[in-house]
């Protein structure tokens, strides 16, 4: 049988088939490229966001540091420091808000909305809980440094406070203070 100008069938089947397959393969190839670049983009984009989360809740433990320490103290905390834990809190929120998908999601807003912590202390510790989580999917090493470095901070600041307390005792002005506060 003759086709096209008296070329046979044969011959337009033999050069379609691979002109065919080329154009699946390039397709498939395409959808594959995509698909990779979307996925590595939208991981990319949740790590940012948890990176971000975690920095900010670093910075939210300045204030609740000093909300803690008036507690312990049984002072009550400044008010900027409320104040500024309040704002974080909304700008963590802000935060969470692009990745709805971040696993440590839940117990970051309940870290910082639950109305179940009766004291500065309780919020702190789950705090440090949620940092321990998302440390460990950030950056890790550096996380480690960070911690152990605050670690640290607060012995130094339990030491120091310790030995306030115990010159405190042993002047007369001030122990009759210590013992209305």
């Amino acid at each position: 049988m003759c086709g096209i100008s008296g070329v046979s069938l044969d011959t337009w089947t033999q050069a379609i088939i691979p002109f065919a397959g080329g154009i699946i393969a390039a397709l498939a190839g395409a959808w594959g490229t995509i698909w990779l670049q979307r996925h590595t983009e939208k991981r990319k984009g949740r790590n940012d966001v948890r990176f971000r989360v975690y920095m900010k809740l670093i910075e939210l433990k300045g204030p609740l540091f000093w909300m803690l320490s008036a507690e312990v103290k049984g002072l009550r905390s400044d008010p900027k420091f409320e104040y500024e834990a309040e704002m974080m809190t909304w700008r963590i929120a802000d935060e969470l808000r692009q990745a709805d998908d971040l696993e440590q999601m839940e117990n970051v807003l309940r870290v910082l909305f639950s109305k179940r912590f009766r004291s500065v202390k309780e919020r702190y510790e789950v705090l440090e809980s949620v940092l321990n989580q998302l440390s460990k999917a950030c950056n890790p090493r550096y996380c480690d440094s960070v911690r152990k470095i605050n670690d640290e901070n607060m012995q130094h600041y339990a030491r120091e406070f310790q030995e306030d307390a115990s010159r405190d005792r042993g002047r007369p002005d001030k122990a009759a203070q210590s013992d209305t506060v």
